[in-house]
């Protein structure tokens, strides 16, 4: 359980208990607050009366000796929590919420909130390019000094002309 290792044989007819036993007997480990383990596949080993051999532990294998983990307490409320959550939320449903809904009417008569600005008018459309730009979508070509010819050629990705 300190993440030392210990090797030990046993006959594949000695129990699960014996592994225990020795356990106790050698490592100077409490009974009780250990848990043996298999390292693949995961599973705790608990059949204490079961031999070696009947848990696929013969001819050989890994136990883990891992620490036991305590019980998880589930706490249960007293009665005089019981209490004061009840009163809490009496005065929460029957006191603070009808004040708050009371406190922003005052609030909307006394205070009324500024009238809106005017929204923006709707975003222009973008300008038009310059003249001998074609577009086709979001691409733009410029015109060239070449002939007509070049529309016709294409780049790999090489940087090589195919023609």
């Amino acid at each position: 359980m300190d993440g030392s290792s210990h090797t030990a044989q046993f006959d594949p007819n000695d129990t699960l208990g014996d592994v225990r036993r020795y356990l106790v007997e050698t490592l100077q480990i409490p009974s009780a607050s250990f848990s043996l383990w298999t390292a693949f596949p995961r599973r705790e080993l608990d059949e204490t009366a079961a031999s070696l051999r009947a848990l696929q532990l013969a001819p050989s294998a890994a136990l883990l000796v891992l620490p036991r983990r305590a019980a998880a307490v589930v706490a249960r409320p007293s009665t005089f929590a019981n209490i004061i959550t009840f009163f809490t939320h009496l005065f929460t449903s029957l006191i603070l919420e009808p004040s708050q809904y009371v406190y922003e009417w005052i609030r909307r008569r006394l205070f009324p909130s500024p009238p809106r600005a005017p929204s923006p008018p709707a975003a222009r459309a973008s300008p038009p390019p310059p003249p001998g730009v074609r577009r086709r979508g979001n691409i733009h070509r410029l015109p060239g000094d070449r002939a007509g010819d070049d529309d016709n050629n294409t780049w790999n990705g090489n940087s090589t002309q195919q023609m």
